[in-house]
């Protein structure tokens, strides 16, 4: 029987995905074109599906046969996603968390405890879309999959984790004392992430200043230059008062002025 390539496919749609060559015959071509798949994603998701399951997949109600092919790259089977699809999960979320590691019992699990999937994926190293636009990312893991699950259990909720983790650098146990002392686990580990101390932040706590506005004052801080009389920690205090004073945001940051008329 003769095979068109499935780059060609792909081609034919003007996708842009970077897909390797499928052998797929011009039955199942036709047969696909006729159901009103698209061609870019049939050939796509032909790279590690059947042309049966594809089209199994398309009559149970996955409407994006992207998200469908995003899956099974993640190494998922086909059983698994359409069991995905069956709970309401989002394939494309689904996507994103078997991309960073998890298999399908822990993927599961965490939508059955309410947690966000994008949030939870991020938290273990994903950071961009599963999606035909971008390549499949590599999978730099940070957060375990039982350590995310142990702060949603805490009350932490997982997009400020994952930011605490992801951006910041911070440990699974800074987060923890951070939400022990009734902090945002994403302010207490950017206020750490941009110089200040544990005590420093508890200190500013116990002042009522909110630490949001403490991470960004230090954050933004400039010190003038050492010098008799011109300690650098004059600045941070400076920082310190205009928060709790519910000042600037920029704590006193000079600006430079803007150019009137065109001049500079």
């Amino acid at each position: 029987m003769f095979e068109i390539p499935g780059d060609q496919l792909s081609a034919t749609t003007g996708r842009q995905a970077k897909t390797r060559a499928a052998r797929i015959s011009w039955l199942h071509y036709l047969s696909a074109w006729g159901r009103g798949l698209d061609l870019g994603d049939y050939a796509r998701a032909r790279q590690t599906a059947t042309h049966k399951e594809v089209l199994e997949a398309e009559g149970v109600g996955v409407f994006d046969l992207d998200h469908y092919s995003a899956a099974r790259e993640a190494g998922a089977d086909h059983a698994e996603a359409l069991a995905a699809q069956e709970l309401g999960i989002r394939l494309a979320a689904y996507a994103d968390a078997r991309g960073v590691g998890a298999d399908h019992a822990q993927v599961v699990e965490a939508h059955n405890e309410g947690v966000d999937l994008r949030d939870y994926a991020k938290a273990r190293g994903h950071v961009t879309s599963s999606s035909w636009l971008t390549a499949r990312p590599v999978p730099e893991p940070d957060a375990t999959h039982s350590e995310v699950m142990e702060a949603h259990a805490m009350g932490i909720r997982t997009a400020s984790y994952a930011t605490a983790r992801r951006e910041h650098g911070a440990s699974h146990g800074v987060a923890l004392t951070g939400h022990a002392h009734g902090i945002d686990v994403a302010a207490c580990a950017a206020a750490l992430d941009r110089g200040a101390s544990h005590a420093q932040i508890l200190a500013v706590l116990a002042r009522g200043v909110e630490i949001f506005a403490y991470a960004r004052a230090v954050g933004t801080e400039v010190p003038p230059r050492a010098g008799p009389g011109r300690p650098r920690s004059r600045h941070r205090r400076r920082c310190l008062r205009l928060c709790a004073g519910g000042g600037s945001r920029s704590c006193g940051r000079p600006r430079r002025p803007r150019p009137r008329c065109g001049r500079r």
